[in-house]
């Protein structure tokens, strides 16, 4: 039975990471299974604006096909902007997945409804039983085929084509009377079986891909294994992987905040992007402007922060005042220089409240011993952090650019595709009728609450001595220019990360610290794991942990308030414990049962994660034969002064 496409319109997060192109959904119930279809776009981004998505997205592609996966060839380039429509999603087409069905009471096995049947009702039963099998084929391409009447075969008669074979008893001339498997809801158990003659119909369903078959007969390779498609239940995970990334917006209009790092960070930029400073006047001229409106619309809490920026701005030291550093031209690697124009502009545009301000009487001393402990030098709450996430795809089987068949001897590539182009229905929802045919990137930018975690300075450069990085001399600022600038160069996403002696240290203490950040943030603040995401800022030693809701909800705030002695207890046993230990910590030290968090919340795909180098233990990038031993920070914390 067919259905007619409907609109599905959900939240804005539901449909950046839940409901996307092409996936597959249970309806109601799960009395069906709902395939979605075009998205329906609020409002085109312009192109300025959405280049700058674009050129991530590229990148992205880019590495994809250098680890050897392939990018599907209805991908435009990613400079062609007028060939892409980036925004935020408003609703979704969906229509009726065509699958076979079975009764949930008597399991009776129908491969196809009779035309014009309106009722799911089951032919022995004569109730309103019948529900869509939920399993469905899938392969490294993207293609997904349900079972409905019939599955795809390879013909023995013409090899390298494909039939499609009925699901039918062979013994039975009307077909006979099939039914499923009671224990059929373990996949390891799918079997369908004709109750007449008791003949095996279905056991362990196989298929081959109608896609893949005819275009790679003759390449050679292992054919069998590379058209296999896997069977699994339509929700799974290896039905449909999302693949999306996020950016930090670099433009914003500057909110003056007074920090001691942001000249220094100036300093590291090319000379011709250096901002002009104004002076203390224009700052207070732009601070008070803000109050005054502020007061006027009577918002109470906006008008208490801009009084303290007031307070800061008044105290804060002229561009004469600040501390000149002699900088030589920038020797930073692109990537590098990039972190300190996040950092700048972390700074410089971002409202930030220290901890220490919400966080009072008497546990304001034992946060400040465990500060110590956990070699922490500040904290402080991001009030509105402007990160773009834009979702530009997705891919079957895996999430990774290869994957490897059960008993195969070669990985297969897997393919990355594009959502489906933007049909008329959509062009009209956008109100741009030229928008059809172009491939949707679903982005939105928000402004998020979360937490500042910057390390203290004195103590990584410790750390870094201690495992046997080369300082040089001079002050911890000009030793802190230097190691930026002898971090070699490493893939966007950190896959090779174990490469590299002195990145890999810097990196993964930062990585790891932010894990552990969000691990505990999730269970302070009350926050879904993934709902959670992280920013690094290696130039500041530091990370953003941050709630990923398009509307601020307090949580992080009230756990800097409330309960910021119980979220850095939590930090420390995030780094401490793994049910996998000793064998965990002996290996690389970070596993799905300790700092590992879902994919969507970390950038680099959790690479360069070690609990080692917290708390001390094997060196993650050596064999475990290897008995290279990493010195935890913590350690060399508890030994170095404030």
């Amino acid at each position: 039975m067919i259905m007619a496409p409907k609109e599905m319109v959900r939240s804005v997060s539901q449909l950046l990471f839940s409901y996307l192109p092409d996936r597959t959904v249970s309806w109601e119930d799960g009395a069906g299974v709902v395939r979605l279809g075009t998205p329906r776009i609020e409002a085109a981004w312009p192109e300025s604006r959405a280049q700058f998505v674009l050129q991530e997205i590229g990148e992205y592609l880019r590495r994809w096909a250098h680890r050897s996966g392939v990018v599907d060839a209805r991908f435009p380039p990613a400079g062609s902007t007028e060939r892409f429509t980036v925004g935020t999603p408003l609703g979704i087409s969906a229509s009726l997945l065509e699958t076979a069905f079975y009764c949930r009471d008597c399991f009776r096995f129908i491969p196809k409804l009779r035309t014009g049947d309106t009722r799911y009702e089951c032919p022995d039963c004569r109730r309103q039983t019948l529900r869509q099998v939920s399993y469905v084929f899938v392969h490294g391409c993207g293609e997904l085929t349900p079972i409905r009447d019939s599955m795809p075969q390879e013909s023995t008669r013409k090899p390298g084509s494909i039939y499609w074979a009925p699901i039918r008893c062979m013994h039975c001339p009307d077909g006979g009377l099939l039914r499923l498997d009671a224990r059929s809801e373990r996949l390891s158990a799918l079997r369908v079986y004709c109750a007449r003659c008791n003949a095996e119909v279905i056991q362990r369903p196989l298929a081959r891909c109608p896609y893949c078959l005819p275009r790679l007969t003759g390449t050679g390779g292992q054919l069998a294994f590379r058209t296999a498609m896997r069977i699994t239940r339509h929700s799974a995970n290896n039905a449909y992987y999302p693949h999306l990334t996020t950016v930090l917006r670099l433009d914003r209009p500057r909110a003056v905040q007074d920090s001691p790092d942001l000249a220094w960070l100036q300093g590291l930029l090319p000379r011709d992007e250096r901002a002009p400073s104004g002076g203390v006047s224009t700052t207070l001229v732009d601070l008070v402007a803000k109050l005054t409106a502020a007061e006027q619309r009577g918002d109470a809490a906006a008008a208490e922060r801009l009084r303290r920026e007031i307070a800061a701005a008044a105290s804060a030291r002229t561009e004469t005042q600040v501390e000149r550093v002699a900088h030589r031209p920038s020797a930073l690697l692109p990537d590098v220089l990039q972190s300190v124009r996040e950092s700048v502009a972390l700074l410089s545009t971002v409202h930030r409240i220290d901890v220490a301000s919400l966080h009072g009487g008497n546990g304001a001393s034992h946060s400040g011993d465990l500060f110590q402990r956990l070699g922490i030098s500040r904290m402080e709450v991001v009030e509105d952090l402007p990160v773009i996430t834009a979702v530009f795809g997705y891919s079957r089987r895996s999430p990774d650019p290869q994957y490897l068949e059960e008993r195969a001897a070669e990985p297969f590539p897997t393919t990355l595709r594009p959502f489906p182009t933007l049909d008329e229905d959509a062009a009209r929802v956008l109100g741009r009728p030229q928008a059809v045919g172009t491939v949707p990137i679903l982005a939105r930018e928000g402004l998020h609450e979360g937490l500042a975690i910057y390390l203290e300075p004195k103590a990584v450069l410790e750390w870094l001595k201690a495992n046997g990085a080369a300082l040089s001399s001079g002050n911890d600022r000009a030793r802190l220019t230097s190691i930026l600038e002898g971090l070699e160069p490493v893939q966007k996403y950190y896959d090779d990360i174990w490469n590299h002696r002195l990145r890999r240290l810097l990196f993964g203490l930062l990585h790891s610290v932010s894990h552990c950040a969000m691990k505990a943030l999730s269970r302070t603040a009350g926050l879904e794991e993934t709902s959670i995401s992280e920013y690094m800022f290696p130039p500041l030693l530091g990370c953003v942990v941050f709630g990923t809701s398009s509307m601020p909800l307090g949580g992080v705030r009230t756990t800097a308030r409330d309960r910021l002695l119980e979220f850095l207890d939590a930090m420390y046993e995030e780094a401490m414990r793994c049910v996998y230990d000793p064998d965990c910590l002996q290996r690389q030290g970070a596993c799905h049962s300790c700092i590992h968090v879902p994919e969507i919340g970390c950038r680099v795909f959790n690479h360069g994660l070690s609990r080692a180098f917290l708390v001390g233990g094997h060196a993650p990038w050596v064999p475990t034969s290897d008995r290279t031993q990493v010195v935890g920070y913590w350690a060399t914390t508890q030994t170095v002064s404030r």
